[in-house]
């Protein structure tokens, strides 16, 4: 039988590392750039995690400011992240806008599966230009139909 601390330390990565708050937080930066800045540059996992909650709330503008962001590689000097990984390095604003836009369009999908093909670094934001003018639900929908097929 395995004990409760393995099993806590497998949910927690699963879950991974940090998971910001979603709707309904008060928002700290003017703008979404500002907010992609913050989490950036900021030492402070309390503002990382409040950029990362406003960009999250940020909808279709918010997945298009991160689609700029695809091959920032700022280190994020908080540790800030969504994942747990297998590697020491820090991370960058390009992996955390990759995962974001992922997390945005593929809500409900565990993180231990692949995601769909349109959403690897790659060509996600090739992807994203060639369906630029769909709303949220019509972005998931789409990547939902890529994913099945």
């Amino acid at each position: 039988m395995k004990s409760p601390l393995t099993l806590l330390i497998a949910i927690a990565l699963l879950v991974g590392c940090a998971k910001p708050p979603r709707a309904g937080s008060p928002h700290r930066y003017p703008d979404l750039e500002s907010a992609i800045d913050a989490l950036a540059t900021s030492e402070d996992i309390q503002d990382a995690n409040a950029a990362a909650a406003q960009i999250y709330d940020g909808g279709i503008p918010a997945i298009y400011a991160l689609r700029e962001h695809l091959d920032d590689d700022r280190l994020i000097p908080s540790g800030f992240c969504t994942r747990a990984l297998n590697r020491y390095d820090m991370l960058t604003v390009s992996d955390q806008a990759l995962w974001t836009i992922q997390e945005m369009l593929e809500p409900d999908v565990p993180k231990a599966y692949e995601h769909a093909d349109c959403l690897l670094r790659g060509n996600v934001g090739q992807w994203l230009d060639e369906h630029k003018g769909l709303s949220i639900a019509e972005l998931r929908a789409e990547v939902a139909r890529v994913a099945v097929n």
